[in-house]
């Protein structure tokens, strides 16, 4: 099975190849990529699978996963138009979590988003407001847009890890490579092939 494009996805004609030319360093275009892989899985998996909850091993179920990275993502979108991020304020609960349509609608509605977003001013400043401890109140600190779409990228590849081993636990399909962080991905790419 390969990658799904998009109905009215403004990726869908891009390939692998050509979003990594267009901005070569550009963290947006990698979490689109992300993302449109994690659909990819999400359409390969039975309600079941998609809601079957791990709790022993994984923490919940492969939605709950889906949902908690998707909430991150629309996160570092809403921090661009407002200046203020806080990835604490998630809507738990929503139907993301229950029904793989749904989550993927999300991803294509992100996944506009994205596509419409500017690429000059990565580096421009953003308030982040984080709860550092359940004992404290929350705290305000100063970051990037730049650094925090990568964290929103490694966090996203952290749960596309763990939504891989989820659905290869219950029999679902996953890529290969799934869930691999960039850097392991580049490393076996330069290893040479041994037979």
């Amino acid at each position: 099975m390969s990658m799904t494009a998009f109905i009215g996805d403004p990726f869908a004609s891009m390939s692998r190849r050509d979003a990594r030319s267009e901005n070569t360093a550009s963290p947006i275009t990698g979490i689109v990529l992300l993302l449109r892989e994690l659909s990819t899985v999400i359409e390969g998996l039975n309600d079941e699978q998609y809601g079957l909850k791990q709790e022993a091993v994984f923490g919940g179920a492969i939605g709950g996963h889906v949902r908690h990275s998707l909430d991150h993502v629309q996160s570092i979108i809403d921090a661009m138009q407002t200046g203020t991020l806080d990835y604490d304020h998630r809507l738990r609960g929503t139907k993301v979590e229950s029904d793989r349509w749904a989550a993927r609608d999300v991803i294509r509605r992100l996944v506009a988003q994205l596509g419409g977003a500017k690429y000059e001013g990565l580096d421009r400043e953003l308030k982040l407001r984080s709860i550092v401890s359940a004992e404290m109140d929350t705290m305000e600190v100063t970051t990037t847009l730049s650094r925090e779409l990568i964290y929103v990228l490694s966090h996203t590849v952290h749960h596309n890890a763990m939504i891989a081993a989820m659905a290869r636990t219950l029999g679902g399909w996953v890529p290969q490579r799934f869930g691999f962080a960039p850097s392991t991905l580049a490393h076996l790419k330069e290893k040479p092939c041994v037979r």
